[in-house]
């Protein structure tokens, strides 16, 4: 093969599924290539100059079939159903259904004893359908929205594992856009709908597009809807709906309910926030995966250290304490940090009424280094 491209650097990527040959697709990364995207490396292109030994060995794979139907048995066109790796892992492939909602998804890789397996799911908001999105969970048609309940589908070399099938049923959407105070749509924004307040129950989520609009397809139910910045995003505050200006304290959420095949409108205007960023420490150290809290009148809300000890929250204008320590996040085995509040002296203190009350400003970022009591 050869490609004609301008000078630059290129991920190169040899994909034989549309083609329906049973090859798994290989990304260029160096060496023997992979099915992960994310380990791929970047190839230098100059002027003039042929880039060459970008060669790929692929590997024969086998092939998902099914359909995908409604409620009441009848096949839906146009569905994309996608395969990747695990439960959350990198994308393997995709493909829309066709007339009869039938598809097959060729060049599935067969997974290592140490990898995660193939995992089959619908994709309804990419065909810009309304309909329940399941994963496949081992069962003729059933599917399930928990990705932790899906099961892994068996792939065989050059054959076709059949009767990955899925039934959905019709949702309802909750619409909107989110936007900054002087109504600038504000992309990459994740908005998402939780079963109950903070954080409660399993979300559904989607993210805005270029115009600050999204579109989330729940089943028919009451919701509580949050839009949520990236963390690139630092001057834009969290926001629950309220019915009214909205709020970052989630449990003064209001909800919303609605109705299969109903839509609700919701938008958010995102207020400048406040940031309060430092590093946590103890016995000369810095402490990664550590809870760190402020408390507000009635209100609080936390993150947790990143590996170098870092921590960077963002909230509205106001006084608060600080905290850290408690169990440690997402760690195995669990580490119970004691839990210390920031002090004038910057060396923490377990005594709530001597922890330091601070005010912070819209736009403004606060540092608070401090140090675990012993």
């Amino acid at each position: 093969y050869t490609l004609v491209v301008p000078a630059g650097d290129y991920y190169v990527v040899a994909q034989t599924s549309s083609s329906q040959i049973n090859y798994v697709t290989e990304w260029w990364n160096g060496g023997d290539g992979t099915s992960n995207c994310s380990q791929s490396e970047l190839v230098h292109v100059a002027v003039g100059v042929d880039t060459g030994g970008k060669d790929f060995a692929l590997q024969a794979g086998g092939s998902v079939s099914g359909t995908v139907a409604d409620s009441q048995g009848d096949p839906i066109p146009n569905m994309h159903v996608f395969a990747q790796s695990g439960c959350n892992g990198y994308w393997l492939g995709g493909i829309n259904t066709d007339e009869n909602g039938e598809y097959t998804l060729f060049g599935m890789p067969v997974p290592d004893e140490d990898e995660a397996g193939v995992y089959i799911a619908t994709c309804a908001n990419c065909s810009g359908l309304t309909y329940i999105d399941e994963r496949w969970d081992g069962a003729d048609g059933a599917g399930i929205q928990d990705c932790e309940k899906a099961a892994p589908v068996q792939i065989v070399v050059g054959k076709d594992t059949q009767g990955i099938n899925f039934s959905l049923a019709q949702g309802g959407t909750i619409s909107g856009e989110v936007t900054d105070i002087n109504g600038n749509g504000i992309p990459n924004v994740d908005v998402a709908a939780f079963g109950e307040k903070c954080w409660g129950n399993l979300p559904v989520g989607a993210r805005t597009d270029e115009n600050g609009l999204y579109t989330l397809v729940v089943p028919a139910g009451n919701y509580y809807v949050v839009a949520q910045p990236q963390s690139n995003q630092i001057n834009y505050l969290t926001e629950w709906w309220n019915e009214g200006d909205g709020t970052s304290n989630c449990s003064a959420a209001v909800g919303v309910t609605v109705e299969a095949t109903g839509n609700v409108g919701i938008n958010f205007s995102l207020d400048i926030g406040a940031t309060i960023s430092g590093t946590i420490t103890a016995n000369n150290s810095v402490l990664a995966n550590v809870n760190v809290s402020v408390q507000g009148d009635n209100w609080s809300m936390g993150t947790c250290t990143d590996s170098d000890g870092n921590y960077l929250l963002v909230v509205p204008p106001g006084s608060y304490r600080l905290s850290a320590g408690g169990r440690s996040c997402g760690t195995d085995p669990v580490t119970v940090y004691p839990l210390t509040y920031y002090s004038e002296d910057g060396l923490g203190t377990y005594n709530f009424l001597k922890a330091l009350v601070f005010s912070v400003d819209a736009g403004e970022n606060t540092t608070k280094n401090f140090v675990l009591a012993e």
